[in-house]
């Protein structure tokens, strides 16, 4: 199902942004901060549903709401607003619902659900089997996921190893004999060639029999994949890879955005050993991304975000002695004493059941200063 967003702050357009691609069942055509360009890109964007803040300055919701029946009246539209009395005029205007800012997970799976529904044919024809959207868990384990949320079934564990190869270069160029050397290292040429027709035959009727459209061409030496139709959280980082922006008011929300998709490692207790490297990269930009939230919040004086953003990473970490750094700076502009020596022995805990070590010279100097300037020496 097609789906456009219009909201003039960047923080709400990237949360629910975030959000239809954890739902899973939406395709997301654009993203727009100015309802006019919205309007200009309808034509191409062909939306099946349009969330639609309400409150904006160049033109309002209901206005583009309007604007946009002109164009294509079967678009659903949802508004987005902080404002319950808004409900009675989205209603008016035949949109399908209305969400709540703050938003949530379950508010927006809720309305998808709706939509559905309320598009399903009466007579005894049904929506089909698999809708046009899959997506690909790849944080904390690696699992293909249908519109209805059903995983896809792999014939071989090579095959859901190829097609978690191809996710990862989306959109490069794989050159043949790089694909065969990283998936069957231990072959000679003339096996693993074997092995990767085979392979990719099996790929592709896999992708094609759970109702995606994905595309794996073969030209001059090389494999060039797009899944097109697949939400793939891959693409949010490599955007940061690219271009790790600075942190403000309007990167905020893709910040944590990003930081959010990070539900454990990429392919988590699978040997893959060709995407080591991957794996590094995505805890890397998640890892900064944290670090960043946290001295953004704290230089605001939100501690509560700081805390947030700190335990992000350390639930992926237990280790990182920054992460812990920065909850001993936070329990401590809360002059919390209890809680800044209960941080510090956890750190000291861990140090040495992981790494037989105990906490760096400057971490254990900065909680002696901390707890001195509370009022008390350190147990």
């Amino acid at each position: 199902m097609r789906a456009i967003i219009v909201d003039d702050e960047q923080p709400s357009l990237d949360l629910l942004k975030l959000l239809l691609e954890r739902d899973g069942r939406t395709r997301l055509y654009g993203a727009y901060r100015r309802p006019g360009e919205a309007l200009a890109a309808l034509e191409e964007t062909r939306p099946d549903v349009a969330f639609l803040d309400v409150d904006m300055p160049q033109m309002n919701g209901l206005e583009l709401a309007r604007r946009i029946h002109e164009q294509q009246e079967a678009v659903e539209i949802v508004f987005v607003t902080a404002y319950a009395q808004y409900a009675i005029d989205a209603f008016r205007r035949n949109a399908l619902d209305y969400l709540l800012k703050p938003l949530t997970l379950d508010a927006v799976s809720e309305t998808i659900s709706r939509l559905f529904k309320r598009r399903q044919p009466a007579g005894p024809l049904t929506a089909p089997a698999h809708p046009e959207v899959m997506k690909a868990v790849l944080f904390g384990g690696f699992d293909i996921l249908d519109a209805a949320g059903q995983p896809i079934k792999w014939r071989t564990l090579k095959t859901k190893e190829m097609m978690a190869y191809f996710l990862v270069k989306e959109g490069q160029p794989v050159l043949k004999w790089e694909l065969m050397a990283d998936l069957w290292p231990e072959l000679n040429e003339e096996q693993s060639r074997t092995y990767l027709h085979t392979t990719l035959y099996n790929l592709k009727k896999a992708l094609k029999d759970a109702g995606g459209n994905g595309q794996i061409h073969y030209l001059s030496g090389q494999y060039h994949a797009g899944f097109g139709d697949m939400a793939n959280p891959l693409r949010v980082y490599r955007e940061f890879e690219r271009s790790f922006p600075a942190l403000t008011k309007e990167t905020e929300g893709a910040y944590q955005a990003m930081a959010a998709l990070y539900q454990g490692e990429l392919f988590a207790r699978l040997d893959y050993p060709w995407s080591s490297p991957y794996r590094e990269m995505c805890f890397g930009l998640f890892r900064q991304a944290c670090i960043r939230l946290c001295h953004y919040y704290l230089d605001r004086g939100e501690p509560e975000a700081a805390a947030r953003a700190a335990r992000q990473l350390l639930a992926q970490s237990e280790i990182d002695e920054e992460a812990h750094e920065m909850m001993l700076q936070i329990h401590f502009r809360r002059n919390d004493r209890i809680a800044l020596r209960n941080q510090y022995e956890l750190l000291k805990r861990v140090l040495l059941s992981e790494l037989g070590l105990p906490p760096k010279p400057a971490v254990e100097r900065l909680y002696a200063g901390m707890m001195e300037q509370i009022g008390s020496e350190p147990l």
